[in-house]
Formats: structure tokens, sequence, C-alpha cells
């Protein structure tokens, strides 16, 4: 009996290890995979801003574009588009937009504090918006900002 709990204890012992040296490894791999938050200089933010909401934007008026019910894609078409976020509303109560609904609504407050261009948009709102653009719109994102 003593060396049955002596085994268990063994390869109790040798699990724990294991799951350490697994958690270990995932907190690395998230660590690697956070986006560098560099400085970004004051000039370009607006740009950078501009540019990664209008790669958004434009991913959204694709989706939009590519409905085949020629119904449902004229209301997308008379939806006005000065408050953008019916718009984005419309799209996800609809199930058109079905992954990170919040975060294209986040996308959209970022640019809404910025548009009017009399204030400089933050570091920080500039590194998010071009994380979001990332996630949003993977294939417009990549085209420089130039």
């Amino acid at each position: 009996m003593n060396e049955i709990s002596e085994a268990l204890e063994i390869q109790v012992k040798a699990i724990q290890q294991s799951l350490g040296n697994i958690g270990n490894s995932v907190n690395d791999i998230q660590i690697n995979s956070l986006p560098e938050i560099t400085s970004i200089p004051e000039g370009n933010r607006r740009d950078l801003l501009q540019n990664k909401w209008n790669s958004i934007r434009d991913h959204l008026e694709s989706i939009a574009n590519d409905i085949k019910d020629g119904r449902t894609r004229a209301r997308y078409t008379r939806i006005d588009r000065r408050n953008y976020l019916d718009f984005i509303e419309a799209l996800i109560s609809d199930h058109v937009i079905k992954a990170n609904p919040g975060k294209y609504r986040e996308a959209l407050e970022i640019w809404k504090k910025y548009k009017n261009g009399r204030t400089t948009p933050s570091n920080n709102d500039a590194a998010r918006m071009e994380v979001l653009a990332r996630e949003l719109a993977p294939h417009s994102a990549a085209v420089p900002e130039n």
C-alpha cells in the first residue's frame, strides 16, 4: 500500500511539473504576442488613425456591398453614414458581423474623438486603432499608410 501511494505521489509531482512548464510556455507566448506599443510621432498619429479607420470603414462597406439579398443591400445603402453607429448596429443585428462587434464600436469611438482634427490623437489611441485595423480588416490593414 505504501509503495502505491509513493508511486502515485511521484506521478502527481511529475504532472504538476509538466503543468507548470506548460503554464510558463503559455505565459511566454502571450507576452511575445502582445503588440509592442512604440511611440508614434505626433504628426503621424492623425494620418495613421485616419488610414486605419478608413480601412475598417472600407471593410464594413465591402461586407454590406457583398450581401446577396438586394433588399437588405438597399437597406444598408439607405442608412445615413453621418451616424455610422447606425450602420454598424444594423450589420450586427442582422448577424452580418458575428465576430468582435464591440471592437467595431470601439474603433468608431476612437475615430469620433479625433475626426474633426481639433485634438491630436494620443499614442495609445493610435496604437489601439492600428491593432483594431489588423484584427477587423486584415487584408486592407496591410496597405502602407503613405
